[in-house]
């Protein structure tokens, strides 16, 4: 009987496993295994310290390769898929972290690309900036803004530190377009380095600002000519040829009284002390006295340098003969005769009378009289530009 029993007992438990053997056989065939890629899964970070601000982190997405049966992985969605990186241990700097991934029961994870993440992380700080009003834009005719004034005189700027550290005011611009009167406005608020440029990886409060800009009515206005003024000598043999403003006239504001007086206005001295050649400059107005405002307040002034040559007539130079024969004596009326000249100045007004030789050549003529021509000998660099008489006449008699 026992021996019955054991065979028995067997039996049932070859049986079961056999059909679990079929059983799993037949699901394997009718659900396989198979395999899945999942591209831009988000990646997240967690447990950062309170003390710590997250500066960046790369890569923001990741992709993983799945495995798991053909039912459930036909179900699987990128919502189901959690990718993330454990900062607990993560101190100021840059650190590479593993990416953990938490999947449904029933998958395996193949593959994670990359399998790390690039962290930086800084020291949080909070500081205190004041904030300043900026009109932008032209108001109306004849009237100018006053200091704007904002409703909140400083802001909480907060952030990574060394960012927050780069902070050195809030601006808030003011538009004044068109303005007759004050301008009241709620604009957001900007945080700005030294250089003006706008940091916009920090939080700043409030992230908007009421602010007033108060209008002015200006004086009245005319255009006046510009005169360019210089000082210092230019190099020897030139001169200051030109000078032209551009623009040519400039937009001043007065009390009608002194307004009414003005007819043009000068820039600041502009040195040209040892120059010989032309060239620009920007240079500031000069502000007349009871003037409140110029427009422009300067203007670009072309400087034009040219030799300084001069004129210069010399009279009473006796005119000579050359070449007369022994055997006649000579002589020319008029006698003497006034020499024109022009050249560098520094040169010109050396010559005198007894630099320059005037005479008439009597070479080949005998005893008469004769309408001969003037001939001047002059310096080097002088030009002949005129004479008083330019034929003379000769009289030749025999001895």
């Amino acid at each position: 009987m026992d021996k019955w029993l054991e065979k028995d007992i067997t039996i049932r438990v070859l049986s079961i496993v056999l059909a679990l053997t079929l059983w799993f056989q037949v699901t394997s065939e009718q659900n396989p295994l198979t395999s899945r890629t999942f591209k831009s899964i988000n990646l997240n970070v967690r447990n950062l310290d309170k003390s710590l601000v997250l500066v960046d982190f790369v890569p923001k997405t990741i992709t993983v390769t799945l495995q798991g049966q053909r039912r459930a992985m036909s179900l699987l969605e990128d919502s189901n898929i959690s990718a993330g990186v454990d900062l607990k241990a993560m101190e100021p700097g840059k650190a590479s972290l593993p990416i953990d991934v938490t999947l449904p029961n029933g998958v395996q994870l193949v593959e994670v690309l990359p399998g790390q993440a690039s962290i930086t992380a800084d020291t949080f700080l909070r500081k205190k900036v004041k904030v300043e009003v900026r009109p932008t834009g032209n108001p109306a005719e004849d009237y100018a803004p006053l200091t704007g004034v904002p409703k909140v005189t400083e802001a909480t700027v907060e952030g990574a530190k060394s960012r927050v550290a780069l902070v050195v005011k809030a601006l808030v611009d003011v538009d004044i377009t068109g303005a007759t009167g004050d301008v009241i406005r709620t604009v957001p608020l900007r945080v700005l380095d030294v250089d003006g440029q706008e940091i916009k990886d920090v939080q700043a409060q409030p992230k908007v600002v009421e602010a007033r800009v108060p209008m002015r009515k200006l004086p009245p206005a005319k255009m006046v000519a510009v005169k360019p003024e210089t000082q210092g000598p230019t190099k020897e043999g030139f001169k200051v040829g030109s000078l032209t403003a551009e623009p040519q006239s400039v937009k001043i504001r007065a009390p009608q009284e002194a307004l009414q007086k003005i007819t043009a206005v000068s820039t600041r001295p502009i040195d040209v002390t040892g120059v010989s050649a032309g060239f620009d400059r920007q240079v500031d107005i000069v502000i007349p006295p009871g003037v409140s405002l110029v427009e422009p307040k300067s203007v670009q002034v072309k400087v034009s340098i040219v030799e300084d040559r001069a004129e210069k007539t010399i009279a009473k130079v006796p005119v000579t003969v050359r070449n007369a024969s022994t055997t006649f004596s000579a002589s020319v009326t008029p006698a003497e005769v006034s020499v024109t000249i022009e050249g560098l100045r520094v040169v010109v007004e050396k010559v005198t009378a007894k630099s320059l030789e005037v005479f008439v050549d009597a070479l080949g003529l005998f005893e008469g009289e004769f309408g001969v021509n003037v001939q001047v000998v002059l310096p080097n660099g002088i030009n002949l530009t005129g004479l008083s008489s330019d034929i003379v006449k000769l009289t030749l008699k025999r001895r």
